[in-house]
């Protein structure tokens, strides 16, 4: 891409980069594959500033905070949803009362969360809820100015990343013929 300005980041299940542009004269998302050092642009439909974006198994997520091009917080009330897979856009999610979403993230149960500045509230879209029942979507109001992108939830960090684990490895014990005899183990190691 040519001089975008990066708002939100995200990975996603196979280490695929996402990022929103704030930028006046490009309103579109990026998908970063390092693997092949390729550069993948996904259209934000009607345009707006996207801030926050999250990738699930199945979808990108991305916040439109405003309407236009470097509308920060222009009272949109948008959630625009990619297929991961293809990039094509699946649906525009419009929040009840929410505006100027700045981030979204996912939920362990695979609800769907933004953070909105402009009316000072977070959304929840539960898409097991059926479109039009009102239990779709819950705000509620969390105080001045909230502000979050990226992963907020750590759904990113807890289900495509490795944050923990096990390094397991095999010492061999003396030469001689005998089993060896323990009497303790000292490492060094340098851990995130």
């Amino acid at each position: 891409p040519t001089r975008p300005q990066p708002y939100g980041v995200s990975v996603d299940a196979d280490s695929l980069v996402y990022f929103a542009t704030s930028n006046c004269k490009d309103d579109s998302v990026y998908r970063y594959d390092p693997g092949l050092q390729q550069w993948r642009q996904l259209n934000v439909p009607n345009g707006g500033t996207g801030r926050g974006v999250a990738a699930d198994a199945d979808s990108v997520w991305v916040a439109i905070s405003g309407d236009g091009q470097n509308d920060w917080n222009g009272g949109s009330d948008r959630i625009e949803q990619f297929d991961r897979t293809t990039l094509g856009h699946v649906k525009t999610h419009r929040m009840p009362g929410g505006r100027s979403p700045v981030g979204v993230g996912i939920s362990f149960d695979g609800s769907v969360w933004a953070v909105n500045q402009g009316s000072e509230t977070a959304s929840r879209l539960d898409l097991t809820v059926p479109e039009g029942d009102p239990a779709r979507w819950i705000e509620r109001q969390v105080g001045s100015t909230p502000y979050t992108y990226s992963d907020f939830i750590g759904f990113g960090l807890n289900v495509f990343t490795d944050p923990r684990g096990t390094y397991n490895f095999v010492v061999e014990g003396c030469d001689g013929g005998q089993a060896a005899s323990w009497r303790g183990v000292e490492w060094q190691s340098e851990e995130p």
